[in-house]
């Protein structure tokens, strides 16, 4: 495993995230993501991504990543991730497979499987909370609040849009917005 790589804790994955109702969330980031998602579906259960006009997104994007469905669900791709992302898990996932996850942080790529079968299946977003350990030095632990909505073309929701936030244990939004190094 490489430095700087999220922990999953197999034996205690609701360290890793346990699920909150769409209600109860409570970052800004997250509220904006879910009020977007919503206005974008226009009555349909989940909108497509072509339907989330770009600007209503813009502020979003650093906290976001879209996986694509590969072969029904068998696999998720990642087609964007956002640079919160990359500095909170310690590597970047655009391009990479759910599949190739594990190797990098065993169970953590199992559990963001779940979770995405889950949101496409039963086309409804899934809002978890929970802490991520870094495998640093410093051990250090991130709390995070995540929005995974679903989105596509056909009945079937074929893609998941993630909107996480993170930030150091005892912070807030803002503060972790700039010890995680956003302009």
């Amino acid at each position: 495993m490489r430095e700087n790589y999220v922990v999953f804790d197999t034996r205690n994955p609701k360290h890793t995230g346990y699920r909150i109702a769409c209600e109860q969330l409570e970052t800004g980031t997250t509220l904006r993501a879910y009020a977007v998602w919503n206005r974008s579906r226009r009555g349909r259960i989940f909108p497509c991504l072509k339907d989330i006009a770009p600007r209503d997104f813009a502020g979003l994007l650093r906290n976001a990543a879209l996986l694509k469905s590969i072969d029904y669900g068998r696999d998720y791709e990642f087609r964007l991730g956002g640079n919160a992302h990359v500095q909170a898990q310690g590597f970047s996932f655009l391009g990479r497979r759910l599949s190739e996850i594990d190797g990098l942080s065993p169970g953590y790529g199992a559990a963001l499987k779940s979770v995405c079968d889950r949101v496409c299946g039963r086309a409804r977003p899934i809002a978890l909370r929970g802490w991520l350990s870094k495998s640093d030095e410093t051990h250090s632990y991130l709390q995070h609040e995540s929005l995974f909505l679903p989105l596509g073309t056909t009945p079937e929701a074929d893609q998941v849009l993630i909107v996480s936030v993170y930030m150091p244990a005892g912070a807030s939004e803002r503060e972790s917005t700039i010890a995680l190094g956003a302009a």
